[in-house]
Formats: C-alpha cells, structure tokens, sequence
C-alpha cells in the first residue's frame, strides 16, 4: 500500500502527529493508500512555507541588488518595486475567500446560479524591466483564484521570478 505524506515547502513531509488515513479501493473495499492525517501543527508549517510576501520581504535586499544588476534600475526603485510584489501576494490573498457565486432572480420561481471556478492552468511571460513585479502581478491573482501558474519571465531578466 502507499503512503502520501504531506507536501510542504517543496518536500514530502511526514505528519505531526504520524497518523495517517487509509484511502479504499470502491472496487475492492480494501485500503490502497495512507493518506498522511494532518493537524494544526501542520497546517502551520505549510502555512509559513506558503507566506510569498514575507519571502519576499525577507530577501529584499538581495532581489533588490539581483534586480539593479540585470535591469540597471536606480537603487531607489528596485527596492520599491520589490515591496510592491510583496503587496500583491498580500492583497489577492486577501481576495481568496470573496470568489463565492451569484443567485440571480430570474422571475417567479426561475433563478440563475454562478460559480467561480479557477481555469487550470495560467501561463504568464512576463517583460525584462520589471521582473519580479510583474510575475507577482500576474503570479497572485491566478494562484488567489485557484489556478496553477507556469511563469515564463524574460531570458535576460529571469535571477528573482
């Protein structure tokens, strides 16, 4: 039988608490994989590995200077820019719990229901002048709704996407 641990900050990552649940086979009835039981403990840590805007601001100094070298902006902008992206992750997770659907009158006993549903799979190229701004501009609405983002940013600007 397998076992699927967690997936946390990149790694396969045991459960606090090592329990885990098994998973049924509908043809057989019979487990067919342990599926790692998480509790808060772990919730925390994928919460603290998943935090973009504090990552980015933990290293500002260093995607400031990578950014100043690949794009020769002014040393008071790059700085700017970069808390910039940080506030995109921060506002659009912000925005993630209010992409709920509509019910929309439609007479007497007639409604219409909307539902907001990601797309899939976004694909995002982002431009050589402002590269860790504009992959988080793109980058945070897409992951806020849900999406898988596959980032394409310019060859002569790629070091902070």
């Amino acid at each position: 039988m397998n076992t699927l641990h967690h997936y946390i900050d990149g790694q396969s990552v045991a459960p606090n608490t090592g329990a885990y649940l098994d998973a049924f086979d509908p043809r057989t009835g019979k487990p067919c994989v342990a599926v790692a039981a998480g509790n808060a403990h772990d919730v925390d840590l994928a919460m603290q590995a998943s935090a973009i805007a504090a990552s980015i601001r933990a290293n500002a100094a260093r995607l400031a200077e990578i950014e100043q070298g690949e794009t020769g902006k002014p040393a008071w902008q790059a700085p700017f820019e970069i808390e910039v992206a940080a506030q995109y992750f921060e506002f659009y997770g912000g925005l993630v719990n209010v992409f709920g659907g509509e019910t929309i009158n439609l007479g007497a006993g007639y409604h219409s229901y909307t539902s907001r549903e990601p797309y899939g799979v976004v694909g995002v190229i982002t431009p050589w002048n402002a590269p860790l701004n504009q992959a988080a501009r793109a980058v945070a609405p897409a992951l806020a709704a849900g999406n898988t983002v596959v980032l394409k940013p310019s060859e002569f600007t790629s070091s902070t996407s």
